[in-house]
């Protein structure tokens, strides 16, 4: 995948014509998955240049709504890195700002969408409303689309257990550490990327030792405070393999005193030396709450028991795992 990112008045054109689409892809869950099958779709219907999806560096609520924002499911990092796994071809990042926020959608797709990114084709979600005062969708676009010579198609809502697939939908079941809901719905695990940072080395003295994750980036939505069944993918060439893991969200009471949430992940089956590495964290189940222990001996003892309840399940939930890179 091809990333071009940068401000909308001085984006240079793509080369090229492209069927193009739009979001902020938060998740980038199955309801995403189909929008970019159809961009490929249509792309290689056409004989155009590929699939190009324009996105933003922060999520548009964010930048209207400031704090009031939802927390989000994929930091950019991720959110580029899950792109990359669906095969997109190019990925526009655009800063939004609040001229960008005034400009109506008229302008934004003759300016940006086709001067800027050569669209021939545009692909739109089931519910995609976009420019000044969610001027454009599908039926503002169509109208649109004979006047400037290019195609459209919009893809249905995907669903699961009756309800519409969406990233609002995955936030609460994240937040209820509901983990393999949040599969169901994301079309891939829940995802925390970040660089291992040094730790006060005490899971090695009780024989755990784990990975410290870098703080996360603001807003970022993570699971409630417990003990998580996951799989960790390791800086190494790709496609690296995916490694069964037991993973801390918290403050660890029974070894430290703080507020701050942190993501602490000991990898089974190995020895690995991941300081500065760059690791992904696939979240794959509940396993308990966090919880202040008497002491390291019973500390010790509740990490052995983790262990073992995600061994007994490493082989089931690793099969497709193994299937993402990103």
């Amino acid at each position: 995948m091809r990333l071009v990112r940068g401000h909308h008045q001085t984006l240079d054109a793509l080369e090229g014509h492209w069927a193009v689409t739009l979001g902020s892809f938060d998740g980038v869950h199955r309801g995403h998955a189909a929008i970019l099958r159809e961009c490929k779709t249509q792309a290689e219907a056409h004989g155009l240049q590929g699939s190009c999806a324009l996105s933003f560096v922060h999520h548009p609520r964010s930048v209207l709504a400031g704090q009031r924002a939802p927390r989000i499911l994929t930091s950019l990092e991720e959110r580029v890195a899950l792109l990359n796994w669906l095969e997109l071809d190019q990925l526009v990042l655009l800063e939004f700002d609040d001229e960008l926020s005034r400009m109506d959608y008229t302008r934004f797709v003759r300016e940006i969408l086709l001067d800027r990114l050569g669209m021939k084709h545009f692909v739109l979600g089931h519910d995609v409303h976009f420019g000044r005062h969610r001027g454009g969708n599908v039926h503002t676009a169509s109208a649109l689309a004979e006047q400037e010579g290019f195609t459209l198609s919009q893809v249905a809502s995907v669903r699961s257990a009756g309800e519409p697939v969406s990233s609002t939908r995955i936030r609460d079941v994240v937040a209820r550490a509901e983990m393999g809901e949040a599969t169901e719905l994301l079309g891939h695990p829940f995802v925390v990327i970040g660089r291992v940072v040094e730790g006060r080395r005490l899971g090695r003295t009780l024989g755990f030792p784990t990975a410290n994750l870098e703080a996360q980036p603001p807003g970022k939505l993570l699971p409630p405070r417990g003990v998580y069944g996951a799989w960790v993918q390791l800086d190494e060439p790709a496609p690296a393999p995916w490694r069964p893991a037991v993973v801390n969200v918290g403050v660890a009471p029974t070894v430290r005193d703080g507020t701050r949430l942190q993501v602490e992940a000991h990898v089974l089956d190995g020895s690995y030396e991941l300081y500065g590495q760059r690791i992904a964290v696939a979240f794959s189940s509940w396993l308990r709450e966090e919880r202040k222990m008497s002491g390291l001996e019973e500390l010790r003892e509740a990490i052995a028991q983790d262990i073992e309840r995600v061994r007994e399940t490493a082989a089931v939930l690793g099969a497709d795992l193994q299937l993402l890179t990103i």
